[in-house]
């Protein structure tokens, strides 16, 4: 018996591997053959066209698709293995480009199943032909460039069980605005009612500003992702979802004038996502978030929910990713937080929390993000923190944090990202903690605003991943930290306004501080000459900075200030916020010290400086006449100090230069003309008696110099901050506003789900498509 039911078994596989083999080798119909072909010479764009990041899977088509040979074998094609019909078509990621026209003979391949167009360079309308193909169960048309009306006759699609229109645009140039897809009036009524199979749907970005919000409970009722954020959905989002007992992923995220009614929502227990930030989300969180025991990410940002934050929130126990930020609870935050032991991502920020950090939670062993700022939570840093082992980002800036910098943190070991910006933290930055032990992972570091003192720590060298170092406002003392020139990724050091003091002197290494954009040692207690040397020898600063188009932040090699960082330029009282920290943005700040002598000629060797500021110091001589070689710049302040001679007509080439301030010197002679000197007022050479010309009052006689008048006593009745200074603010460090953090969070630590996937990586792919785009518009006009 046991003989003959091998037998058996083995003439079963046996003439299962006959039929595969055979299927598999099954010729296609020469008719859908042509059509392939066809189609491919229409739209086949440049073999390097590419829409995707990664595409070395990808063979060219012309490579493979290739008359006279069969199409089941050709990339992307997959062929019926009885009939040889082709039933499916995958072209993602491929160089294609154009429009698909009515007439296009793609059209005859009435037998596919699955169409997967996605992140590909077609563009113009979607053909009303698309309703023919009526044996599609998968449709995948996201992250290309189409516009304008989904055809109605999308909905004769009654087998999809899978439909992707999301991220498609097409940019006018013309008009500098996006057109995007949208739904005719009553369009979507219709296709809800038709498509009772689906259980994906993808519509992020179509504008369905003329859908009812009530037309969504006609979908099918066995959807499992639904999402729709970015639609310019308006108007009050139906509270009972019951319907949908299957739903996994709902995402409704920036449509702001989609009112939910928190408190009345009936949702359903099966949900995994809930994407509802920056939506018109409003009420009170009731215990009944309690239900939600299979959520894994909730998103709640940046609405309007009032109220304290229920205890029961804290029974979900499959909870990865928590963003309540930007609301106004307040309260404290529940202990109960402790029980979420599977958290990764934690966003409390910008609430108003009354009460100091719970010690529970100290429990969450696989936290990794934790941000706390613009809470108005108070008290010590708790030294509990420092049993977060994995945590790598950490943010309580902006709140009421006092006492010690705990020295447990040094054994968060992982840390990339901390920062305790504008507490009120005292004492010494401990030398000891771990995180600036050899090999420490730490990128980022901002303690600015507090009132530490003491040396800073020689240990911070080790830090050699360090990019981003801010501790300006404090008490900090010592000398110039010239060792911090050997950490070969700090392209930020801010140490204003503290109490340094001596001679900056002359480098310790061939090539200090190479990668640095911004310095900023302003409101110290600086003697001596500017640092000749270290101007000369600043690498990154004398780069020509010839992409400005190309936005780039710092930071971005450690994806954790793509959005994060932000410049407060102030000129004349008024603050004007930069929301990013370009690596194109650099400055100089040697303000308001007691620098002598001369200004060096090296200075103009920093071609790509953007900001200048020596003002309110001691400099004498004349103005080096090399400043004419800083092509990018666009704002110079010498103001308050003692220069002599005229102004550099070599100075009218700075042809962005928006701010000038030269007064409160002992400048004299012809006001340079033209260019941006036909823009500046009195206020930037004021305090200069001995200057004639546009935009003085004082006309210049015969080319003669009018004699100059000094009124020592004037200069020192003016406000000793200046008129014009700068200072950085390193904005918003909240975990929600880092795209990146989030992917390194979320999606590494957990396997890379796809609801997550979709939900971040589209914005980013916008981005890149543009670019290419453009750039093949501009050698194809």
């Amino acid at each position: 018996m046991g003989k003959l039911t091998s037998f058996s078994f083995f003439l079963f596989f046996f003439h299962f591997q006959l039929h595969y083999s055979s299927s598999s080798a099954k010729t296609c119909h020469p008719n859908e053959s042509s059509a392939l072909l066809n189609f491919k010479d229409i739209v086949l764009g440049d073999d390097d066209d590419y829409f995707c990041s990664n595409t070395e899977h990808l063979y060219p088509l012309k490579n493979t698709w290739v008359e006279g040979t069969n199409c089941c074998s050709w990339d992307g094609v997959t062929c019926h293995p009885s009939t040889g019909h082709v039933i499916g078509l995958d072209l993602s990621c491929r160089a294609l480009r154009g429009t698909i026209t009515p007439n296009n003979t793609f059209f005859l391949l009435s037998h596919l199943q699955r169409l997967n167009l996605a992140q590909t360079g077609l563009s113009g309308s979607i053909p009303s032909e698309f309703g023919s193909f009526s044996k599609l169960t998968h449709l995948n048309l996201s992250l290309c460039f189409f516009s304008g009306k989904i055809p109605p006759e999308i909905s004769h699609l009654s087998k999809l069980v899978s439909l992707d229109l999301s991220l498609n645009s097409e940019y006018n140039y013309d008009t500098e605005s996006d057109y995007f897809l949208e739904f005719e009036n009553h369009g979507f009524e219709k296709f809800s009612r038709n498509l009772t199979k689906l259980s994906f749907l993808d519509l992020r970005t179509v504008n369905m500003s003329l859908v009812a919000p009530k037309t969504l409970l006609n979908l099918s009722s066995s959807l499992k992702s639904l999402y729709l954020s970015r639609c310019f959905l308006a108007g009050n989002l139906p509270s009972d979802f019951s319907r949908f007992q299957s739903l996994q992923v709902l995402d409704l995220y920036y449509n702001l004038d989609l009112l939910i009614n928190i408190s009345k929502a009936n949702w359903f227990a099966s949900l995994k996502v809930l994407d509802l930030h920056e939506t018109g989300l409003y009420g009170e969180i009731t215990y009944s978030v309690s239900n939600f025991k299979s959520l894994e990410y909730l998103d709640l940002s940046l609405n309007e929910l009032f109220g304290s934050i229920p205890e029961s929130l804290g029974s979900l126990n499959s909870l990865k990713y928590l963003d309540l930020s930007n609301n106004d609870l307040f309260s404290s935050v529940p202990a109960t937080f402790g029980n979420l032991k599977s958290l990764k991502y934690l966003d409390l920020s910008f609430n108003n929390f009354l009460s100091s950090i719970p010690k529970s939670l100290v429990n969450l062993s696989n936290l990794k993000c934790l941000d706390a700022s613009f809470t108005n939570l108070s008290g010590s840093i708790p030294a509990s923190l420092g049993n977060l082992r994995s945590l790598e980002y950490l943010d309580l800036s902006f709140s009421n944090f006092s006492g010690l910098i705990p020295a447990s943190l040094g054994n968060l070991k992982q840390l990339k990202s901390l920062a305790l910006k504008s507490n009120h933290v005292v004492g010494q930055i401990p030398g000891t903690l771990e995180i600036f032990a050899k090999d420490s992972s730490l990128v980022y570091f901002n303690a600015n605003g507090n009132n530490l003192e003491g040396p800073l720590p020689r240990s911070l060298v080790n830090c050699c991943k360090l990019q981003v170092l801010d501790l300006g406002n404090n008490k900090i003392n010592g000398i110039f930290p010239n060792w911090l020139e050997n950490l070969p990724e700090l392209q930020i050091l801010i140490l204003k306004s503290n109490k340094f003091h001596g001679t900056i002197g002359n480098p310790l290494t061939a090539s200090p501080f190479r990668q640095l954009q911004i310095l900023d040692l302003s409101q110290n207690e600086f003697t001596g000459v500017l640092p000749r040397k270290y101007l000369q020898y600043m690498k990154y600063l004398m780069k020509v900075n010839k992409g400005k188009l190309e936005r780039k932040y710092a930071g971005d090699s450690s994806y954790y200030f793509q959005d994060s960082l932000g410049v407060e330029l102030i000129m004349k009282g008024q603050e004007f916020e930069m929301k990013e920290i370009l690596t194109i943005f650099t400055a100089i700040d040697f303000s308001s010290n007691k620098f002598q002598g001369e200004i060096p000629k090296e200075v103009g060797l920093l071609k790509s400086l953007i900001v200048l500021n020596f003002s309110h110091n001691g400099l004498t001589g004349h103005i080096p006449l090399s400043l004419g070689n800083l092509a990018e710049l666009e704002s110079l302040d010498l103001s308050f100090n003692k220069l002599v001679g005229e102004i550099p007509q070599q100075l009218v080439v700075l042809t962005f230069l928006a701010v000038l301030n030269l007064s409160y010197n002992r400048l004299e002679g012809h006001i340079p003309e033209g260019n941006q000197f036909s823009t500046f007022s009195n206020d930037s050479y004021v305090g200069n008696f001995g200057l004639c010309g546009f935009p003085m009052s004082k006309k210049c006689n015969n080319g003669k110099l009018p004699e100059p008048i000094f009124h020592e006593d004037e200069e020192e009745a003016q406000d000793s901050k200046g008129w014009f200074d700068w200072k950085i603010a390193l904005m918003g460090y909240g975990c929600g506003l880092v795209f990146g953090l989030s992917i390194g969070y979320i999606v590494f630590a957990t396997g890379k789900p796809q609801w997550f996937v979709r939900m971040v990586e589209g914005h980013q792919y916008q981005r890149l498509r543009r670019r290419n785009l453009r750039g093949r518009r501009r050698s194809n006009p």
